[in-house]
């Protein structure tokens, strides 16, 4: 059998490096959100939870309104220098936002990182450009490593958020000795996360700039042509009597010199690429719509259809998906593409969805409040999150892949997973409204049975599952190979 050739880990890790400065600059605030903008005083407390949520969905609509132009203009100039001045960008935001003294400063902060530090839909097409030529089986590694950096990112950038906020409260007998740094953090109790997560963001911006390649392949032809230009003068001045032939052979043969026209926005958005884009934004949607539902369904009384669990209980459950995602990008999924190809394993994870969602609500039942037999209980919540997991593992990383296999044209990756994030961008802005108000009403529905009532919610997120399904179904799997590299 022969042996694949090994992917070139040293770029891929540098991508990697530049990525998890990201999900630790979005999710440092979540801990300490609510209580940073009850320091503001701008309203009764009953009203932070809408400046919390606005603060949150300011920086998806700015991301949903910067990432096409972005992706382009990867696409033109190369996507090294959109990367790191994307970086730099998040860099300066989030040391702003630690230092945040009014409600507008802290929500301007974000969107300009929303604006400008929109750099997932570039690192993408990186990936995608360097795992060219790769079988399934690699590629899938590949992105899983970026996903799995996504996930660490988040874990750490929440830990940081919550045990190093408001330091000289929390640890008095390091930072409540007095003096100036004491002055500082207590006037400005929660930058000291946001400067930790810079000094992360900028030990990758560093590697990036030192060490991060090109990738774009129509940058990497005008650089070859350009040494060959330079190759050709050498050899005119050494050998003039073939000054014609040389020229003529270059004229005719290397394709470098007359790089392809830019790919306008109809050559970009095949069918097959709005079709995958759909379809990823459907799963997107669900998955938003399920990390919405849970905390809130948990914590629900058992009157009314929830589990009646405390933050603690949750905090467990929502960690174990955490550990169920980077298990199943770490030995898990590239496996599975293996055995079945991407697109198959695409649909499977979405058919799985179907079911997982519509009996999420039965778990309920597998509480009778007898101690004894409570391990049954939280068996069946963990099975059911596990199972969960991995369906939203597999079918984001998987939808990843086959857009960037749909690109027609390799020097329109930028431009395509700019929309594609788009997509999901928009979704994310969607999910959390309509999942808070289709449970409130549900709930408030006197008019219906209380089993009805208690299982609605799940029950049409199920149905929103069969609808990505049936879309996902109408895919030509012919049209989502990968391209050979070029």
């Amino acid at each position: 059998m022969e042996t694949e050739k090994p992917l070139p880990f040293r770029q891929l890790f540098l991508i990697c490096a530049v990525r998890f400065a990201e999900p630790i600059s979005f999710s440092i605030h979540i801990p300490f959100i609510y209580f940073m903008v009850r320091d503001f005083h701008i309203g009764k407390e009953t009203d932070i939870g809408y400046y919390v949520s606005l603060i949150t969905s300011s920086f998806a609509i700015s991301q949903l309104a910067s990432a096409l132009p972005i992706g382009m203009l990867s696409d033109r100039i190369g996507r090294r220098p959109v990367v790191l001045l994307g970086l730099a960008v998040g860099i300066i935001s989030i040391l702003s936002f630690g230092l945040s003294k009014s409600y507008q400063w802290a929500l301007c902060t974000k969107v300009l990182s929303g604006l400008l530090d929109n750099n997932i839909a570039v690192l993408k097409s990186m990936v995608s450009e360097l795992s060219m030529g790769y079988s399934e089986t690699q590629r899938a590694r590949a992105f899983s490593m970026l996903q799995v950096v996504f996930g660490l990112g988040g874990i750490v950038g929440a830990s940081l958020g919550g045990y190093l906020s408001e330091p000289v409260r929390k640890y008095p007998n390091v930072f409540g000795r007095g003096g100036p740094i004491t002055d500082f953090l207590t006037e400005f109790p929660y930058f000291l996360p946001c400067f930790a997560a810079s000094c992360i963001a900028t030990i990758g911006w560093i590697a990036g700039f030192l060490f991060l390649e090109e990738t774009l392949i129509r940058k990497k032809q005008m650089q070859i042509a350009q040494n060959g230009e330079q190759q050709g003068l050498l050899i005119n001045g050494e050998n003039e009597s073939e000054d014609y032939q040389t020229f003529g052979r270059q004229s005719g043969g290397n394709q470098f010199n007359e790089p392809q026209p830019s790919a306008t926005f109809r050559d970009v958005l095949t069918p097959a690429v709005v079709g995958v884009c759909i379809t990823y934004a459907l799963a997107a949607y669900q998955n938003v719509f399920y990390d919405e539902l849970f905390p809130t369904w948990s914590a629900s009384d058992r009157g009314v259809g929830g589990l009646g669990l405390n933050s603690n209980e949750i905090g467990t459950a929502l960690s174990f998906a955490g550990m169920v995602t980077l298990f199943v990008q770490f030995f898990i999924y590239h496996r599975l593409t293996g055995w079945l190809g991407t697109i198959r394993l695409f649909r499977a994870s979405l058919l799985l969805s179907i079911f997982v969602f519509g009996l999420q609500g039965c778990v309920r039942y597998l509480q009778n409040g007898d101690d004894d037999i409570k391990w049954l209980f939280w068996v069946g919540l963990l099975l059911s999150i596990g199972l969960k997991t991995l369906c939203q593992t597999v079918a984001m990383t998987g939808s990843i892949i086959l857009i960037n296999n749909a690109a027609p044209r390799v020097d329109a990756l930028g431009t395509i997973n700019a929309f594609s994030q788009c997509c999901s961008s928009a979704m994310r802005a969607l999910g959390p409204a309509s999942s808070g108000f289709i449970y409130s009403s549900t709930i408030a529905a006197v008019g219906l049975p209380f089993t009805v009532r208690a299982h609605l919610s799940w029950v049409i997120l199920s149905c929103v599952a069969i609808i990505t399904y049936t879309v996902s179904m109408q895919l030509n799997p012919a049209k989502y190979i990968s391209k050979p590299k070029e």
